[in-house]
């Protein structure tokens, strides 16, 4: 790797979408480059900072609209997942054939959590004792009832986080103020409109845990920087050095990152469309 060069002239993604004798949608043809974005340095507190982390988990986490899971997990009335963020759980189960729900997953009795995991059920019971509610939210069952005279079941539904869907995903917010979902995600929908979402479906799914501020391992995946020295198997046919990067005057949620694969990296400017057909071919599974 010790030969790798500074970047050169090389296609830009617009350049490559030009001779691409399948043409990009229009929302692609567009660059709104990231002009007059400050380049001072970010606080190192805001990785590490308890203080900093306790004001995400108030300002972001319980704010923004999160992803949970798809619409295919749940396609029963019953089926259910726990999502886990920070220190709050949900409860997403379907409660009808065109309605899904997210519960604090939390027992109103004593706080012990009501699932633990997801499935398919026709109630949900404390497992400590036995308080339970209906797929409704309301509560059914007070074991020793006699021995609540204080309690009204009618003021006890369990609490429930706002929930919306897009393209076959389902997501969740904690703040019931929160805009509506559907004008959260701004410009997002008409990126991925060819894409058909809503008809596509999990076939694997792979997750891991990293020992790091959740901002790092982010930013880690919005950049091209990295890849001639992490990916270097990669440099015959992904352009990292010529990757657009889109921020839209006025959108608040949504930007952009084009990487273009079929190009050789600029950093390998003798590379042949030969050469970069049979490295695809050898590390891409998909590309036949």
């Amino acid at each position: 790797m010790d030969n790798i060069i500074a970047r050169r002239p090389g296609p830009s993604v617009q350049e490559v979408f030009d001779g691409d004798r399948n043409p990009a949608p229009a929302v692609m043809r567009v660059e709104s480059p990231a002009i007059g974005q400050s380049s001072d340095d970010v606080s190192i507190a805001r990785y590490f900072a308890k203080d900093w982390h306790d004001r995400e988990v108030e300002q972001v986490w319980r704010k923004t609209w999160q992803l949970a899971c798809r619409l295919e997990h749940i396609p029963n009335i019953g089926d259910h997942i726990v999502y886990d963020i920070v220190h709050d759980s949900l409860i997403v189960v379907r409660t009808g054939p065109d309605e899904i729900k997210a519960y604090i997953n939390s027992c109103l009795h004593r706080g012990t959590m009501l699932r633990t995991e997801g499935g398919c059920v026709k109630q949900f019971r404390c497992p400590f004792h036995g308080w339970t509610w209906k797929l409704d939210g309301a509560l059914s069952v007070i074991p020793g009832q006699w021995d609540f005279p204080h309690v009204d079941k009618d003021k006890m539904n369990l609490p429930e986080a706002r929930v919306g869907t897009w393209g076959g995903f389902v997501f969740i917010n904690f703040d019931a103020d929160a805009e509506p979902l559907e004008t959260y995600l701004e410009n997002l929908p008409e990126h991925f409109a060819s894409f058909n979402l809503e008809d596509r479906y999990v076939a694997a799914h792979v997750a891991k845990i990293m020992p790091c501020n959740w901002k790092l391992a982010m930013e880690a995946f919005v950049e091209a920087y990295h890849v001639p020295f992490a990916h270097g198997q990669v440099l015959s046919y992904y352009g990292d050095s010529n990757t657009q990067y889109d921020v839209w005057p006025g959108v608040r949620h949504v930007s952009r990152m084009i990487s273009v694969q079929g190009v050789a990296s600029p950093s390998k400017p003798a590379t042949t469309a030969e050469q970069t057909i049979e490295e695809m071919r050898r590390d891409v599974p998909f590309f036949a």
